[in-house]
C-alpha cells in the first residue's frame, strides 16, 4: 500500500500528465484519509430456518391426517381400486356366485348338503360375515366344493375357520352353521 505523502507523485505517474484542479485534489485526499467502513456480511441463522421447516412439516402432517382416500367398507368386503386411481367400489367374498344357482355344498371333512335353501343361507353368510385373515398354512386336503345348476363345481381349500378365495378369509359361523345343517 502506498503512503499518503507519495500520493501526488503516484497519481501523476498513473494519470500520465492529466491534471486536476484543487477541488478534485482535495476530495481525493479527503477520501484517502478516511478509514474504510467495515462491511459486515449477514451470516446464516439456522434457528429460523429450522423453525420454518418444522412448521411446514407440522402443517403437512395435519393436512395428510385429514385426507381419506377410501371410504371404510363392511367386514367381509374387499375394497378394489386401481393403483393410483380412485375408489371404484367394493367386492364381497363369493359375490360372483348366485345363491339360486347352487345345487349343493360339500365340506370334504364334514359331508354334503343338498338343500338349496340351506346352501343359499350358507352362501349369504360367506358373503356377509367372512373377513380377511392372516395367511394360514394349508397342510391338509380339505375343500369346500360348491356345485351349481349348470353342472359346474368350484373347489376352495379350507382349514377351519379359514378358506382361500384369492386370499385367506375367516368365517367360523359358516363352519358352525354347516355342521348344524348336516347334523354333526
Amino acid at each position: 500500500m502506498m503512503k499518503l505523502e507519495n500520493l501526488r507523485e503516484e497519481t501523476e505517474s498513473a494519470l500520465y500528465g492529466l491534471t486536476a484542479d484543487d477541488s478534485l485534489k482535495y476530495r481525493i485526499l479527503q477520501k484517502a484519509a478516511q478509514t474504510p467502513a467495515e462491511t459486515t456480511k449477514k451470516g446464516f441463522h439456522p434457528f429460523p430456518v429450522l423453525c420454518s421447516v418444522l412448521a411446514v412439516l407440522l402443517l403437512l402432517t395435519v393436512a395428510l391426517n385429514h385426507v381419506r382416500p377410501l371410504t371404510p367398507v363392511e367386514p367381509g368386503e374387499m375394497t378394489v381400486f386401481a393403483a393410483g386411481g380412485k375408489e371404484e367400489g367394493s367386492t364381497s367374498v363369493f359375490s360372483s356366485i348366485n345363491a339360486s344357482d347352487i345345487v349343493s355344498m360339500e365340506l370334504t371333512s364334514v359331508g354334503k348338503l343338498e338343500s338349496s335353501e340351506k346352501c343359499a343361507q350358507l352362501l349369504s353368510m360367506l358373503q356377509q360375515e367372512s373377513f380377511p385373515a392372516a395367511d394360514e398354512k394349508w397342510d391338509n386336503n380339505e375343500y369346500l366344493i360348491i356345485s351349481t345348476s349348470d353342472g359346474q363345481s368350484v373347489k376352495y381349500p379350507v382349514n377351519e375357520p379359514y378358506f382361500l378365495y384369492n386370499t385367506c378369509w375367516e368365517c367360523q359361523s359358516f363352519f358352525d352353521l354347516f355342521r348344524n345343517s348336516i347334523g354333526k
